[in-house]
């Protein structure tokens, strides 16, 4: 076998509605009950089989018989049992393999190990001991429970409950037990319910129990009752590992889970809330309490954010018990929209854009574009514009722009510019450049000529001169013949 000192169990649950228990002064009753003819009943039918009665003692025919009634339970040997009548006539099996009957119940379950786990499983119960004085210990089954012995050096003599408020300890007013010894063996692996270590050894235990599919199995390493001290509650002990085996262990331990969320927040408008940014939840639960699924969801309690308020509620559940609670996150939109855009004023000549106000605003919103506008909430944006004509030549006018951006929650920004128009260009004439006769009195007379402005389009009035600025460039000579 292995090392004699294994960590296997696990400690026991507090019961909250114990069994009644049969105390020395029960027992007394019964025993009368029974010479006096009474019949005691059970709804249990039990079987209790070892090959021959470990060191001799009666401690084990007085434990039944207290417990069921004598005569009310089988008494069999491992050699001689009907195992078929065993596991089909009996709810309740108490399998002892100590002393000299340690092989005897290695061979049996060696022979018979997974049909007795599949009965436990089909909602019987099932106590299996073993205070060996041979053999070199055994493997127990239901998944590797195993007795660990090793002579002497797995003797145990002085022992303490996992749990003095547990059903084992139920009406025992001290807070030990001596022996020599009051164990033999240890019960291994890790995974089960304990019931009695060795004092202050959690890693040495000699009593310990399982949930088994529907029914229950109790593992112990002890020795006959005889041997255990104070004498005057040995029985009491024994009749309460019987009915512990017996009944099953009622795990009724008060689960406690509790869930505190981290506080209440309130943030601007695109801040982190992550729970890393803005905490998790504190979470206690005591040994009742399974493995935890931490998770949390988020309900909008209003949708915009003026403010935006979030029901953050976290959940914490072992699949039996479920806790919750909420922090809420308020996220405030206080800041003013953000516009992507930087403009300059902007300078025209009359000739590139018509000076006035519809045909200025036209030109500058065809320029720009359409700003880039990010914020929290929904925004509009409006267009003011403002026109003013001039007389300070060269500038004739000036439109000046404003975008205001405002957001649900009131919060504005703005940028403006000024687009001015610029007259450098002369009136323009509306006349005939140049006029082509054959002859001086062809030539027309002056004509009123018409000036107009390209920036207003007006017109605007004209002096008029007359100039020679050319020569007589041919002439010719004409006569009249006189005489014959």
């Amino acid at each position: 076998m292995t090392d004699s000192t294994c960590c296997c169990v696990e400690r026991p649950w507090h019961v909250k509605n114990r069994l009644a228990l049969l105390n020395v002064a029960t027992f007394i009753l019964i025993f009368f009950s029974v010479l006096l003819g009474s019949s005691y009943a059970t709804a249990q039918t039990a079987a209790f089989v070892t090959e021959s009665t470990p060191w001799g003692s009666n401690s084990y025919a007085n434990a039944m018989n207290a417990q069921f009634g004598v005569g009310n339970w089988t008494n069999a040997t491992f050699s001689s049992v009907d195992v078929n009548d065993l596991f089909a006539n009996h709810d309740f099996i108490y399998l002892e393999g100590s002393d000299d009957s340690a092989d005897e119940l290695e061979a049996f379950l060696a022979a018979h190990g997974p049909a007795l786990e599949s009965w436990v499983a089909d909602g019987n119960s099932l106590f299996l001991n073993a205070a060996p004085n041979e053999g070199d210990g055994m493997n127990f089954g239901f998944g590797g429970v195993a007795l660990e012995y090793e002579g002497s050096t797995t003797f145990v003599d002085d022992v303490e409950p996992f749990d003095a408020g547990s059903l084992v300890w139920d009406g025992i007013s001290v807070s030990a037990f001596s022996g020599n010894s009051f164990g033999h063996a240890i019960i291994c692996p890790a995974g089960m319910v304990g019931h009695l270590q060795e004092i202050n050894n959690t890693g040495r235990v000699v009593l310990a129990s399982m949930s088994y599919g529907n029914g229950f199995a109790l593992f112990g390493g002890i020795t006959s009752s005889e041997y255990w001290s104070p004498s005057s509650e040995a029985l009491d002990l024994n009749l309460n590992i019987l009915a512990l085996a017996l009944n099953g262990y009622v795990n009724t331990c008060e689960p406690e889970l509790t869930i505190n969320c981290s506080a209440d927040v309130t943030l601007e408008c695109g801040s982190d809330i992550t729970p890393e940014a803005i905490g998790n939840p504190s979470i206690e639960s005591n040994d009742c309490i399974g493995d935890l699924e931490i998770s949390f969801m988020d309900d909008m309690v209003s949708n915009d954010y003026c403010p935006l308020i979030i029901a953050r509620t976290w959940i914490a559940t072992d699949g039996e018990v479920t806790e919750m609670c909420t922090q809420t996150i308020t996220l405030e939109d206080t800041t003013a929209p953000l516009i992507e855009a930087d403009f300059s004023d902007i300078e025209v000549t009359c000739s590139e854009v018509e000076n006035n106000e519809e045909a200025l605003l036209a030109y500058a919103l065809d320029l720009i574009g359409e700003p880039a506008i990010a914020d929290c909430s929904a925004y509009e944006t409006e267009v003011i514009s403002s026109y003013n004509a001039l007389d300070a030549c060269p500038i004739i006018g000036e439109l000046s722009i404003e975008f205001i951006t405002t957001d649900e929650c009131g919060n504005a920004s703005s940028f403006a510019f000024v687009i001015s128009v610029s007259d450098t260009e002369g009136p323009v004439f509306d006349y005939e450049e140049e006029i082509l006769v054959s002859c001086l009195e062809e030539v027309p007379a002056p004509a009123d000529l018409v000036a107009f402005d390209l920036c207003s389009n007006e017109e605007i009035p004209a002096d008029l001169f007359t100039t020679n600025n050319g020569e007589l460039t041919d002439t010719c000579s004409l006569s009249t013949a006189f005489g014959p």
